[in-house]
């Protein structure tokens, strides 16, 4: 089956929601670890939200050339570097980029690692 681009957007909408990760998390086990994925992800989750508006603009940037299509990291930098984003900002944000690529990475494996386990 081919998901629904519609139905997915709708899901990663809800998750950014606050209310909705509490709930799915509500009756698990949650450890202290710092690490766990379970906490990078809520972190993830609360950075990227928190710099949404300037994650679109510099989206909007990149797409008007005005920021050069790189890594997520250059993007951020060239970004401070033209004043679009303050030193604070950039931290946070490359922070939250990399706790998204972070648990997102956490399913990833090649194929031929997959092969080996069946």
């Amino acid at each position: 089956l081919k998901s629904n681009d519609a139905l997915n957007n709708t899901i990663v909408k809800n998750l950014q929601k606050s209310k909705f990760l509490d709930t799915l998390c509500k009756n698990i086990f949650i450890s202290n670890d710092e690490n766990s994925r379970l906490t990078l992800m809520q972190e993830a989750v609360s950075l990227n939200k928190k710099y949404d508006k300037q994650f679109k603009q510099i989206k909007e940037a990149v797409k008007t050339n005005r920021l050069k299509k790189e890594s997520i990291e250059n993007i951020l930098n060239e970004a401070f570097s033209k004043e679009m984003i303050s030193e604070l900002e950039l931290s946070e944000m490359l922070k939250a980029s990399q706790l998204k690529a972070e648990v997102i990475s956490v399913d990833s494996f090649k194929a031929d690692e997959y092969k080996e386990q069946k």
